[in-house]
């Protein structure tokens, strides 16, 4: 029980952490800085996943275990496979509006520049942004959807299962707060979305692709934004100065 309390102590704390270090991003001129966040992310995931499941035990973690009563809400296989549907869809949809459209890609680029600190933009920190994507997906889903649902349900907190999701996903979506509070709240939705395709489906293995591919999507945002970005840029050398 104590490991259980570190483990998530440090998720927590690391999770916090990761703001200030991202967000450091913004203040330095250090051409390294972008990767080194990037690899303390990837060593904080992994450790403490495997961590998890030295714990608790891959299939503890990795497929849900709910009691008859508590899945009566939880969509059928029909719906479940129509919501897996329509989340996959929604993930390249913009990618296919953004191809089609050009005012799309230029809204598409201001958009990123919010978070340009934080984006790769140099192929060696584009390598590393799809480990830190397909990371993301296998480790903040178990840590996140499976082992912290299973700590706040237990000893000494006995959370209800709605109760667990909740705290779950406040967390989740406080952990990426530097994106800012809009889309803080969207990945919060996002997670309670990712909950119901494990719980539902009883493995993590949807919620896992889903994850790693929204995040991998930037790879492609940004491939198709540059061009746009790069207009503004030389629109704006090229304006006279008053």
């Amino acid at each position: 029980m104590k490991a259980n309390h570190l483990l998530v102590f440090f998720m927590v704390f690391m999770a916090i952490a990761d703001q200030f270090f991202i967000l450091r991003l913004k203040r330095t001129n250090n051409p390294m800085a972008r990767l080194h966040t990037y690899w303390l992310i990837l060593g904080w995931l992994w450790l403490a996943t495997i961590t998890a499941v030295w714990i608790a035990g891959p299939r503890a973690l990795w497929y849900a275990h709910l009691n008859p009563t508590e899945g009566k809400w939880l969509p059928g296989p029909l719906e479940l496979g129509l919501i897996g549907i329509v989340s996959l869809a929604a993930l390249f949809m913009p990618v296919v509006v953004v191809t089609r459209k050009p005012a799309a890609a230029s809204n598409l680029a201001r958009a990123l520049d919010k978070l340009r600190f934080f984006l790769p933009t140099t192929s060696r920190e584009r390598f590393w942004w799809a480990l830190l994507s397909i990371t993301a997906g296998i480790c903040e889903e178990t840590l996140f959807r499976s082992f912290l649902l299973q700590y706040l349900r237990a000893d000494p907190w006995r959370l209800g299962l709605a109760g667990a999701i909740a705290v779950a996903c406040l967390l989740f979506a406080l952990g990426h707060l530097y994106q800012g509070i809009v889309a803080a709240c969207g990945t919060g939705v996002l997670a309670v979305l990712f909950f119901i395709l494990f719980l539902g489906s009883g493995s993590l293995l949807i919620p896992m692709l889903l994850h790693a591919l929204a995040d991998l999507r930037v790879l492609v945002f940004l491939q198709l934004a540059e061009p746009h970005r790069q207009s503004r840029v030389r629109e704006g050398i090229s304006s006279p100065r008053k």
